[in-house]
């Protein structure tokens, strides 16, 4: 679990419109956050959780999108009566500690897939890298081969323009400038 992704999560959770419209929710999402450094939350696996108590030393509360507690059901459990103080929308400390917990894990997931999205995009980039690569050495291994047999073949053509060179030029058998005119 990662605390910082929590914190931050918490204090986005002070500035909305919900947190503006019912001021008594800030010290529950401080006690939601000291419930959470103390590791008094645990996942059953279930897609519920268990909370223990920051009260009641031994009671634990059950929270699935809704919490058992007093001060979510808005139910004296001594008097079986209405509490006249309660969490707006049943928002109590649990809830919102699960709630944040649950976001933070939700994010960390999220961040690994963009991750290993990641890392795969670059695998493909680095054998794509290699291919083109591979393709340009052979590349430049044919240029080097077609230049390699350019040359051989000028090496015989001025080889040939050479010994043409050494033999003396062709001699018509009339001098020039004797033609006589018909």
């Amino acid at each position: 679990m990662n605390l910082t992704t929590i914190l931050l999560l918490a204090e986005a959770g002070r500035n909305t419109q919900f947190a503006a419209d019912h001021p008594e929710i800030q010290p529950r999402i401080d006690n939601a956050l000291h419930i959470i450094r103390q590791d008094h939350i645990s996942d059953n696996g279930d897609g519920t959780y268990t909370v223990k108590s920051q009260t009641k030393i031994g009671e634990q509360y059950t929270v699935n999108g809704v919490c058992s507690c007093p001060d979510a059901t808005g139910i004296s459990p001594k008097t079986g009566k209405p509490l006249t103080t309660f969490a707006p929308k049943g928002r109590c400390k649990h809830r919102i500690a699960v709630d944040l917990v649950r976001k933070a894990a939700e994010l960390a997931r999220h961040q690994q897939q963009c991750l290993q999205r990641a890392e795969d995009q670059l695998a493909f980039a680095r054998h794509q890298y290699e291919a083109a690569r591979h393709a340009l050495v052979q590349a430049m291994q044919r240029m080097a081969e077609a230049d390699a047999a350019q040359q051989a073949a000028c090496a015989s053509c001025l080889g040939l323009s050479l010994s043409l060179a050494d033999e003396p030029p062709l001699r018509n058998a009339e001098p020039a400038g004797s033609r006589s005119a018909p």
